[in-house]
């Protein structure tokens, strides 16, 4: 396995990671509990949950994708994958802006939860950027290997 795989596999693992734990931040803060005309009503914040199950979504996506391109197929479809990570990374550091900017109702660990999406969207564009230019250095190496 080349470098840019490994560091792909590493940064989607990482990514689904931080999705994972951002998203049980919103679902755990989802409830919402209100006292109405003397009776206590819990119901659940529609948008959290929203929130939650984005998230929750996009990390599944790049634990699917990080495996993926592990395989001797998407080894051969650096240049696709390479393009992923880099849409995978913008819309990570758009949910960290998101969630930075206060615009989510999340409240306990927005301020960490977005500082990784930050620092993780960055990384998976660069790499992303590399796996796609250096798409057909790593190919000669591959074909040369199933001789």
């Amino acid at each position: 396995m080349n470098s840019l795989a490994r560091n792909g596999l590493i940064l989607g693992l990482v990514g689904a990671l931080v999705d994972f734990v951002s998203g049980y931040f919103f679902l755990s803060q989802s409830m919402v509990v209100t006292n109405d005309m003397g009776m206590v009503v819990s119901n659940y914040n529609q948008y959290a949950v929203e929130w939650s199950a984005v998230l929750f979504a996009i990390g599944a996506l790049l634990v699917i994708t990080s495996l993926f391109g592990l395989s001797s197929i998407g080894m051969g479809k650096m240049k696709v994958l390479g393009g992923l990570m880099i849409l995978y990374g913008i819309i990570m550091f758009f949910i960290g802006l998101v969630m930075y900017s206060g615009m989510t109702p999340m409240m306990d660990g927005s301020l960490y939860s977005s500082i990784a999406m930050f620092v993780v969207g960055v990384l998976m564009i660069l790499n992303g950027a590399l796996m796609s230019k250096h798409s057909r250095k790593v190919m000669p190496l591959m074909q040369s290997r199933r001789r």
